[in-house]
């Protein structure tokens, strides 16, 4: 059985994982995306 995060020749796959964090005055924001979908936007 193959890990999710593998591809089917036992090697990781490429990931895009991004986070942003913005603070405004007393306000905090944040962000998060990941995805193995290269074609996923």
């Amino acid at each position: 059985m193959l890990m999710k995060n593998m591809n089917d020749k036992g090697r990781w796959k490429v990931m895009i994982h991004m986070i942003a964090l913005v603070k405004q005055g007393d306000v905090a924001f944040a962000y998060h995306f990941a995805t193995a979908d290269k074609k996923e936007k």
